[in-house]
């Protein structure tokens, strides 16, 4: 079998020390030497230039007189005493075309590392017994250590002399099995470490690789979002406690007694109410008197600033989460403000901002009185009157399709337009007070 290979792709050829030919095989005869009968005990050096003397060389170009040219590797050796050369002869082309691969291979390599570089979170890549085969250079900074101190070292020994005390590549390698862990490295940074394993497909464990994520700055961002939240839930309880006081109109212009009228007239109605007007004219003042004239009054009067609140918690304070619906969800889940007003009334504050996405889902809920907590399978029904108000043309955002046209007409059942407060100078001061 070995001989078939080594006929099928490199010239053969034993000679004595005067470069007498005394073996050849298939391959040096019928590729290199095809246009030569006998050359059995003649000289290989006639047959070619460029021999180089001395017990061994590897691999140097030689030309045949033919114009051919191959690679030749010869090696001295002993048999029975006498002393004899060892020559293979290799076609130049095929080594042109190693060399190709060789270049390509190594092309490739460099490209596969320059991405892995390019990525800000670390890779680790070991064996199969957790020699350390690979890092890139986000692992090194985000570890603070160094490719002398972890390549070519066991993660053993790495987590026994406190290197990487909480390995991962290791975990994966006890138990064959994916694995994740925080890790606490030496410059501070908090990191997610996802390990998994590398079979070969007999099922044999070959490489393990792990990818490490900073996730400080992701703790950074849950304080600030919980702070945000916090002043929010602070803001919205001393709002409630303020909405209890407004029982009365505070106005002494026509047009808005007008409106106060109005409001009385629908205030025990629990049609939605759309409340329009310029910034600071008093649209909070209606929703909160229409609250305190209604039966709804005994029940809570919940504001929200549809502007204020980051986007991606909008859904979960409108409609609360399960527990374990997402990273950082409280135990037993939250209500939402949905269920929070439930039997008073719900006021959506600037809601030309709601987000187009969500607005959707505020529709339904509207229509079907009832929703979804996130990650939730069981429907929740709530009984609030929804007051909405807004400072912008809401049939512009509609024609700029920035707001949905069935939002709109179900919001505005009944409407306010609130008079801007330089066409009655009379309540400036009873609004500031």
């Amino acid at each position: 079998m070995k001989s078939d290979i080594i006929d099928f792709i490199v010239g053969f050829v034993i000679t004595d020390t005067r470069f007498n030919i005394l073996y050849y095989n298939d391959y040096f005869k019928t590729n290199i030497c095809k246009n030569y009968e006998d050359i059995l005990n003649k000289k290989l050096t006639i047959y070619f230039n460029g021999v180089k003397d001395g017990e061994e060389h590897n691999f140097y170009p030689v030309k045949f007189i033919d114009n051919s040219s191959y690679y030749v590797v010869h090696n001295k050796m002993k048999l029975y005493e006498h002393d004899l050369y060892v020559f293979f002869f290799y076609d130049f082309t095929i080594g042109n075309e190693l060399e190709k691969q060789i270049e390509r291979l190594s092309s490739q390599q460099y490209l596969y590392n320059e991405m892995l570089n390019k990525l800000k979170d670390g890779i680790y890549i070991t064996d199969e017994e957790g020699v350390t085969t690979y890092v890139n250079d986000a692992f090194l900074n985000l570890s603070g250590l160094t490719r002398e101190q972890i390549i070519g070292k066991s993660v053993y020994d790495l987590r026994k002399y406190n290197v990487l005390p909480n390995s991962c590549c290791a975990k994966v390698i006890e138990t064959m099995a994916p694995v994740s862990t925080i890790n606490n490295y030496y410059k501070g940074q908090r990191c997610l470490v996802s390990g998994s394993p590398i079979f070969d497909e007999k099922g044999n464990l070959k490489k393990t690789i792990a990818v490490i994520r900073d996730v400080s700055e992701l703790d950074v961002l849950m304080k600030n979002i919980t702070k945000e939240k916090n002043l929010f839930i602070n803001e919205y309880d001393n709002y409630n406690i303020r909405a209890k006081d407004i029982k009365e109109p505070i106005n002494t212009n026509e047009k808005m007694k007008g409106i106060y009228s109005r409001a009385r007239k629908i205030a025990n109605v629990d049609s939605t109410v759309l409340i329009l007007g310029e910034t600071g004219v008093g649209k909070d003042f209606i929703a909160m008197y229409i609250y305190n004239i209604s039966s709804r009054s005994k029940g809570k009067f919940i504001k929200i600033n549809c502007g204020a609140v980051p986007e991606h918690l909008l859904e979960s304070e409108f409609f609360g989460y399960e527990e374990g619906a997402f990273t950082g969800a409280q135990k037993g889940g939250k209500k939402g403000l949905f269920e929070e007003a439930n039997g008073g009334v719900l006021y959506l504050d600037e809601i030309g901002d709601m987000p187009y996405t969500l607005q959707v889902k505020l529709l339904s809920a509207i229509n079907d009185r009832m929703f979804y907590r996130i990650g939730g399978t069981t429907p929740v029904e709530f009984n609030a009157r929804i007051i909405a108000a807004t400072n912008v043309d809401l049939k512009h955002l509609v024609e700029e399709k920035k707001f949905r046209a069935d939002l709109y007409y179900r919001l505005n059942v009944v409407s306010f337009v609130i008079p801007p407060l330089r066409q009655r100078k009379e309540d400036i001061i009873p609004l500031a007070q």
